[in-house]
């Protein structure tokens, strides 16, 4: 307040809103707009290279079992460089072993050929060889061998002496014979016995112990499996 004049009124120190005076706004700045369109080169994700498999040396491989053992290419050949008739592994029966297999059989055609006698004789006939009677005789015989033979043949079986022997009959290939292989085996074995039994001891000297009818019938006896009844009666 001023001292000289008390009367007088001092002047408001507010500033009032209406006399402030605002800068203007500075107007936005244009963005340009761009010459070439913006390219973001994308990176190629560099290729990872394949891991090499480093194969497992002699040490660390498992050992292996071969069960199997595959067969040597090629046909077979025997010690004289011949070529081998059999084409499968089974070894053929030795000639001892088919003996008795023949006495086997042998004994069941005897068998067979007294009962034949004993029933002549009961239904009134006399069994007595002369001249007179001897062919007939010999042919009744006969008779009862092809039967025998026959018998097995159409059965498509073996006979019982080689079953009881503990044989059994295959072809070349390995395989069980059809009928027909088996009745040129009949064939074989009645050449081969009217020959005088040359046939049959021609195994001895044949290089895969063959004889005739085996060559006629590409059959050959070999042993049964071994599992078989007559191997287990053995083995106790």
């Amino acid at each position: 307040m001023d001292e000289a004049n008390p009367d007088q009124v001092p002047a408001p120190r507010i500033i009032p809103f209406e006399s402030i005076s605002r800068r203007p706004l500075a107007p936005p700045t244009a963005v340009p707009a761009p010459s070439a369109p913006l390219v973001v080169p994308v990176q190629t994700p560099h290729p990872v290279p394949a891991r090499r498999r480093v194969p497992p040396s002699p040490n660390d491989r498992q050992t292996a079992l071969d069960f199997l053992v595959a067969p040597p290419p090629g046909p077979r050949t025997l010690k004289t460089s011949v070529e081998a008739l059999i084409i499968c592994d089974a070894p053929v029966a030795t000639p001892q072993h088919r003996a008795i297999a023949a006495a086997l059989d042998a004994g069941v055609v005897a068998a067979g050929f007294a009962i034949f006698l004993l029933t002549f004789q009961l239904l009134g006939g006399e069994v007595r060889i002369d001249r007179g009677t001897a062919p007939w005789f010999a042919a009744a015989l006969l008779a009862v061998i092809a039967f025998y033979g026959i018998l097995w043949t159409l059965a498509g079986r073996d006979t019982a002496g080689m079953r009881w022997s503990g044989l059994r009959l295959i072809d070349f290939d390995g395989y069980a014979p059809d009928r027909t292989a088996r009745g040129l085996r009949l064939v074989g074995t009645c050449v081969s016995l009217c020959a005088g039994g040359m046939g049959l001891i021609w195994a001895l000297f044949d290089e895969e112990q063959l004889g005739w009818n085996d060559h006629m019938s590409k059959t050959f006896p070999t042993l049964q499996e071994s599992d078989s009844n007559f191997l287990r009666k053995r083995r106790k």
